[in-house]
C-alpha cells in the first residue's frame, strides 16, 4: 500500500528526558595482521589480542567512527 513504508529509524530514541547526547567522532584502528578491532587509535599503539600483539603499522586499517557520550543533566541545587 503506499504510503505505508516507515523508516526504521524513527521513533526509537533512548533516554530522552535524562540529558542530551552528544556525537564526537574517533579514529580506530584494524590489525592487518589477525583482524582484531575495532582498536582505538588513541590508546592502542599495539593489538590487543594476546597471541598477536601487533604493532600498527599503515597496512592496518583505519576509520573515523562516530561515538555517542550521554550527558547527564546538571543536578539540581536547592529546593
Amino acid at each position: 500500500m503506499p504510503g505505508s513504508k516507515h523508516s526504521s529509524s524513527k521513533g526509537h530514541g533512548h533516554g530522552h528526558g535524562h540529558g542530551t547526547s552528544s556525537k564526537t567522532y574517533i579514529w580506530v584502528w584494524y590489525c592487518e595482521n589477525c583482524n582484531t578491532g575495532p582498536l582505538n587509535c588513541s590508546i592502542d599503539a599495539q593489538c590487543t589480542n594476546p597471541h598477536c600483539q601487533h604493532t600498527r603499522c599503515g597496512r592496518c586499517t583505519t576509520e573515523q567512527v562516530a561515538s555517542h557520550h550521554h550527558r547527564k543533566s546538571a543536578a539540581r541545587i536547592g529546593p
